[in-house]
């Protein structure tokens, strides 16, 4: 693979990276929103994906 052929494929992962972090940043922003609109705290969050996931609170210390 030539140098130039190495720095393209270079960029193309960065970008990759960067559009992937600014999907993820979308995501928690629509979270957030949903979340304040229903008002959701963080600790009923943990509880519905603790239910969805199947755990129990035999977890808790």
């Amino acid at each position: 693979m030539n140098y130039k052929k190495k720095r393209q494929d270079k960029i193309a992962r960065q970008i990759q990276k960067e559009y992937t972090a600014l999907a993820q940043l979308e995501n928690v922003r629509e979270l957030g929103t949903l979340c304040v609109q229903h008002e959701i705290t963080k600790e009923d969050l943990f509880e519905l994906i603790a239910k969805k996931e199947g755990f129990d609170d035999r977890c808790k210390g």
